[in-house]
């Protein structure tokens, strides 16, 4: 539980919450009561503005995705393309990150790439887990539960 306090009446609120979002980042892109992006896996279940304070109830995934536990680097097979995206390279575009799928090898680009060909190749090849290819880094997604996982 999550007590929101909002202003005294003649202060500005006057006992309604205080809608800001951060310079840059539209309104709509942030929740009123606790900041986060929409798609936070946090769920609102339970607000009322008309109070001076504001109960928020949250729930959080408890279990973390079966398809992640005990995933260890070694379970991916060879990257088809270790150094590219397979579809800018074909279309002579730039990517920012890359992503392995587990399934198959399949290298994409991240959702931060103007192709997001990793989500694109599970949207197409319904493959839910993947794992970065950057170096250093150590964590796998899995698209289906929308969790992140640490490979061993």
């Amino acid at each position: 539980m999550v007590s929101v306090t909002t202003a005294p009446p003649g202060v500005e609120g006057e006992g309604f919450p205080v809608y800001r979002a951060p310079a840059g980042v539209a309104m709509a892109a942030t929740d009123p009561f606790v900041h986060l992006p929409p798609n936070c896996p946090t769920a609102i279940l339970a607000t009322s503005t008309w109070a001076r304070t504001t109960t928020v109830t949250e729930t959080r995934v408890a279990e973390p995705c079966e398809h992640l536990q005990a995933l260890r680097m070694a379970d991916f097979p060879p990257p088809r393309a270790p150094d590219a995206c397979e579809e800018c390279l074909a279309d002579g575009a730039r990517w920012v990150a890359l992503r392995e799928c587990l399934d198959c090898g399949h290298v994409g680009c991240c959702d931060s790439s103007p192709g997001t060909h990793a989500t694109e190749h599970y949207h197409r090849a319904h493959h839910p887990d993947m794992r970065s290819v950057m170096p250093g880094d150590t964590w796998s997604w899995c698209y289906l539960h929308e969790q992140t996982g640490q490979l061993s």
